[in-house]
């Protein structure tokens, strides 16, 4: 991902395209304090959830096990690979903002206009989410909604990148920490 965002970079720093084009400069006004408090609702939410796995009894631990196993897969098992997902969840949340809702959507909107370009868009960052089957891309196809809808009411990226990351960073907190006090074969209340 980082080769394809840098290689995004490149081609737009070479074309002399400002960083407002791409999304990166931040807006002023109520667009502003949108995304602010958007960035905001986001570290509040996984504070939040962390909090709560953490104060979770061994039951409550136990129940939401099976929650949780569909994307076992993708989840964090070991403290190493907490590390891993951790530098993956900030890594998809820069890069596949900066290539879906930023590249992608401006290349596109000279055709389609900027809710046409962020729609396909979106279409296309659930596409590429179906390895994680069907519900999984659905899933990711209505983060991309709430992101394409954030970037259109901002036009800035940077809190729309923050949501992303903190979303995929707070699953691999809890399912790191349900994964390690819950073994497989452990029985449901």
């Amino acid at each position: 991902q980082w080769a394809i965002a840098l290689g995004a970079i490149g081609i737009w720093v070479r074309a002399g395209r400002s960083a407002a084009d791409l999304g990166f400069a931040a807006p002023t006004g109520w667009r502003l304090i949108v995304g602010l408090v958007i960035v905001a609702l986001a570290i509040g939410f996984v504070v939040v959830q962390l909090r709560s796995v953490l104060h979770a009894s061994p039951e409550e631990l136990v129940t939401a096990r099976p929650k949780i196993e569909r994307y076992e897969f993708l989840l964090p098992h070991t403290l190493e690979e907490f590390r891993w997902f951790s530098a993956l969840s900030f890594t998809a949340g820069f890069c596949e903002e900066l290539l879906y809702r930023g590249y992608f959507a401006w290349v596109l909107h000279f055709w389609l206009g900027w809710t046409g370009a962020v729609a396909l868009a979106v279409a296309l960052f659930g596409v590429a989410h179906s390895y994680q089957g069907r519900d999984g891309a659905i899933r990711a196809t209505l983060a991309g909604v709430v992101m394409g809808a954030l970037f259109l009411i901002t036009r800035w990226l940077v809190p729309v990148i923050v949501l992303h990351a903190l979303i995929d960073f707070g699953s691999g907190i809890v399912g790191f920490i349900v994964l390690r006090a819950v073994p497989r074969d452990a029985p449901v209340p």
